[in-house]
């Protein structure tokens, strides 16, 4: 169950068992299961998927059971190459393709990420940025419902999609959310450029010029 959760921080596990404490009294026991490091990026400030790990000659079947699962198109293979994936390690490819499959299974994860991000001033972590691109393709399908009530390319619609509340944060990163989800899922954007990788770039550039990210290699 941790496993399929979208941040390592939601990914912390309670476990309440009665002990006796006392021969006329029992007290509830709490333990706290952290599979994937989610203690570790709470004090890093950091958001970052969970993700399968290995070492040694199994990390390596590892991947190729996760590029098999996840790359399953010649356009998501295609994505991976020019994102230089081959020339990760295995631990930073299966982080990729492990949070890809997670945001391709439910997009507005991205907005979920974005949003924790500014809410609470934690860093996204490097493989967000290359995981994205992957979820465009389904992006779209909400894309479509949203325009049907927001204007094309208005901030209302990141608003919308991310909690109004939220978004009124004060901060580059509430600038960064507004600017890179109006652009990334106006539909004008879609049509205009060649690729998914293209169409994250296009988006994303203004706002991360501003706050110096790197953004995904263009072709």
């Amino acid at each position: 169950d941790a496993l399929r959760r979208d941040l390592t921080i939601g990914a912390l596990l309670l476990r309440v068992e009665r002990r006796p404490t006392s021969e006329s009294s029992s007290g509830l026991c709490y333990d706290l299961l952290d599979f994937y490091g989610g203690v570790d990026d709470i004090r890093a400030g950091v958001l970052r998927s969970p993700c399968p790990s290995s070492s040694g000659a199994a990390a390596e079947v590892l991947v190729a059971e996760v590029r098999a699962a996840v790359l399953r198109s010649p356009a998501e293979v295609e994505m991976a190459e020019k994102l230089g994936l081959d020339a990760r390690s295995p631990e930073e490819v299966v982080q990729v393709l492990w949070w890809a499959k997670v945001l391709m299974d439910d997009p507005l994860r991205i907005c979920r990420a974005l949003r924790f991000a500014a809410k609470f001033r934690f860093q996204l972590h490097e493989a967000f940025w290359s995981a994205v691109p992957f979820a465009l393709e389904p992006l779209r399908f909400y894309e479509l419902a949203f325009t049907k009530t927001f204007p094309p390319g208005e901030l209302r619609l990141a608003a919308a999609l991310l909690g109004g509340k939220d978004f009124k944060v004060g901060s580059d990163a509430a600038e960064l959310i507004g600017g890179l989800m109006a652009a990334a899922i106006t539909a004008a954007e879609f049509e205009k450029s060649d690729g998914a990788v293209a169409e994250f770039t296009l988006a994303c550039f203004p706002a991360f010029e501003s706050l110096k990210v790197v953004t995904v290699v263009m072709a």
